[in-house]
């Protein structure tokens, strides 16, 4: 292979990975705010945001 492209390649499986641990954070992210925000759709979550609701002036 072309020394070129071999390097190319390496970059791109460089990529690939850092790519791959940033939707892996931003999946264990999402994960938290469902859990930290009730979730918004369910009950719990309606009664948060009813709540957080009153409180603003």
């Amino acid at each position: 292979m072309h020394p070129s492209l071999l390097e190319l390649k390496r970059r791109i499986i460089k990529v690939e990975s850092g790519l791959d641990r940033v939707v892996d954070k931003m999946t264990k992210f999402d994960a938290w705010l469902k859990v930290i925000s009730g979730d918004l759709g369910t009950e719990k979550g309606q009664t948060l945001e009813d709540l957080f609701a009153i409180a603003l002036p």
